[in-house]
């Protein structure tokens, strides 16, 4: 006999499972990441790690310091109540993606090859902001923020790489 109850969860599973789909999938690999972390040495020294593991475990990424496509950027503060005792850390996140990535192919097309190469390294180092979170959590929960901040990472990748794959609107047509 099927009852109420049961056709209401039937109906939340399909309306989960269809809010599901409109979340962009986790970025289209391969990708160029390098990871930046500012914080007191101690706590540097276990977030960079913690977060290149994760990074490692997704297929296709790949660390770098040179020419890298997207970076995540932390800076980690230890948190401390009134009588100076560590209570976690608050992780300030910002994803930034490289500038010349995203103008080659219109540079490639629009520019004259004697120029090209100018205004490349006029641009080199710059980047465009993707997204900022903020994070806090205790000491003990570094390894869940680190899977958290990589889940967002590949999420953020994905909605960047398709608003890029979108055809732009010639304004002058």
């Amino acid at each position: 006999m099927v009852t109420w109850r049961f056709c209401q969860a039937v109906a939340l599973a399909c309306a989960a499972s269809t809010a599901l789909a409109a979340v962009p999938q986790p970025a289209a690999l391969p990708v160029r990441v390098q990871v930046k972390v500012s914080a007191d040495d101690d706590v540097r020294t276990v977030v960079r790690k913690c977060l290149e593991d994760e990074l490692r475990a997704v297929p296709g990424a790949q660390l770098t310091d040179a020419a890298p496509e997207f970076t995540i950027s932390v800076i980690a503060l230890k948190v401390v109540n009134q009588s100076k005792r560590n209570v976690g850390t608050t992780f300030s996140v910002v994803l930034t993606s490289s500038t010349t990535e995203q103008v080659r192919p219109f540079v490639d097309a629009h520019i004259a090859p004697d120029a090209r190469e100018q205004l490349m390294r006029m641009l080199a180092g710059s980047v465009t902001p993707l997204a900022h979170w903020v994070e806090t959590a205790a000491a003990s929960d570094v390894p869940r923020v680190c899977h958290s901040i990589v889940q967002s990472f590949t999420t953020e990748v994905a909605k960047h790489r398709a608003k890029v794959a979108q055809p732009s609107v010639d304004p002058s047509a």
